[in-house]
């Protein structure tokens, strides 16, 4: 996203590209099954909480499934010896690009739920 940072127009098509990235293999993911899997980032981690789960509500639930499933990804496709699938380190900044299209997101469909109550 280096290139984009240097043009908004480029920022904002980049940042709701990555998004719908993002959202594209979290739902295809549930769709094969992975639900409900978990992966341990380290051996002290032991939490009963699935990594993926087609119940998550707020944006860092979504950032932490998209976690889980890249470490996933990453280790499957390092095991045949190839270089990474998901190459991406998600900033700081870039997080907070994501986190406003999610909020504008959800603000749309609260508005459009509020509205078609009307009609």
């Amino acid at each position: 996203m280096a290139y984009a940072a240097a043009h908004p127009w480029e920022d904002w098509a980049d940042t709701w590209a990555h998004f719908m990235h993002i959202q594209d293999a979290l739902e295809i993911a549930n769709d094969f099954g992975l639900t409900g899997k978990r992966i341990f980032l380290d051996a002290q981690d032991k939490s009963s909480e699935p990594w993926l789960s087609s119940n998550q509500v707020t944006f860092d639930e979504v950032t932490g499934s998209r976690s889980g499933l890249v470490v996933a990804l990453n280790s499957l496709i390092h095991s045949i010896g190839l270089p990474d699938l998901y190459p991406f380190a998600l900033s700081p900044p870039v997080i907070a690009k994501l986190r406003f299209v999610y909020e504008l997101i959800g603000a749309s469909s609260t508005s459009s739920r509020q509205n078609s109550a009307f009609v």
